[in-house]
Formats: structure tokens, sequence, C-alpha cells
């Protein structure tokens, strides 16, 4: 894990709190050669929701909001001084980071 700085103004993602966006970046690489498209969630019983609450995460995963478009494509982002996958770019060119340590302004 390298300490680099991604970008200088990003929003917190009101659902998961790992997660942020951000319009502009630097030391960021998009892999365009590949391309992720998320399913729709199927809905599941109350028993199905309790036990996901029961197991802990041990890695923060990214995860699209329930107002995004069902049909939205995305491209990895990596940082370009480690290779980590640290962020999701999406069609409106928004970048959609995880896995990333916040600092304070």
């Amino acid at each position: 894990m390298c300490l680099t700085q991604l970008c200088f103004d990003c929003q917190r993602h009101e659902l998961y709190t790992h997660q942020y966006r951000a319009m502009f970046v630097e030391h960021c690489r998009t892999i365009e050669t590949e391309v992720l498209r998320f399913a729709k969630e199927a809905k599941r019983g109350k028993q199905a929701k309790a036990s996901e609450l029961s197991i802990p995460s041990s890695e923060p995963e990214f995860k699209p909001s329930p107002d995004d478009e069902p049909d939205a494509l995305y491209h990895p982002v990596v940082c370009e001084i480690c290779n980590t996958k640290v962020a999701l770019i999406d069609g409106d060119e928004v970048y959609h980071f995880f896995n990333v340590i916040p600092s304070p302004v």
C-alpha cells in the first residue's frame, strides 16, 4: 500500500461511508480494456439480511448506489505508483474511490 494522494477535492458517499467520488484526479490510470457491469441485487428475506450484517467484511468493496443506472458500465482505475485498484470510473467520467485513506483538509 502506498500513500500517494489521488485527488484533492472529493465527496463522501452518503450510504457507503468508505467510498468517495471525484471528477479530477492525479496519479491514476484507467484500464480501458476492462469493462465492469453490476447486476441488480435480488430481494432477500429478513433472515438473509441479518446474517449478512453479522459477517464483517475484511475489505470494503464497491457497491453502486440505488439511483445508479442498472446497465451502467465502469472501468477499473489503478494507482500509477503502486498499481493497486483504487476506483472505478463511470460513463460520466466520475471516479468512485474505495480502499483509500481519507486525509483531513
